[in-house]
């Protein structure tokens, strides 16, 4: 085991991974807005004309689409907090190591 390590090492990997997180966040949202980017295409009949019911249920799914959005904007926040709080203690864990130095 590598002694050297540092508490500011040990929270900079808790840093990395909840940024993997908030990047899987991001990423959920991005796919979503491209669900919500092809069925509004549906709804103008795009790339293949539709029926009436079937522009309903697009814009149903839309919806749903959004909601989830909503969703995954809430974790994200809630990821972000948790990224703030670890940085603001690699910072201080930083700032005692320089102070000791």
């Amino acid at each position: 085991m590598d002694d050297t390590r540092t508490g500011a090492d040990r929270q900079s990997e808790v840093l990395d991974v909840q940024l993997l997180d908030a990047f899987a966040q991001i990423e959920a949202l991005l796919r979503l807005g491209r669900e919500v980017q092809r069925e509004a295409l549906r709804v103008r009949g795009l790339p293949n004309p539709v029926t009436p019911g079937q522009r309903r249920v697009a814009g149903q799914t839309i919806c749903q689409h959004l909601d989830q959005m909503r969703n995954e904007c809430r974790t994200l926040g809630d990821v972000m907090k948790e990224l703030r709080k670890t940085a603001t203690k690699l910072d201080k864990l930083l700032a005692s190591e320089a102070a000791t130095t």
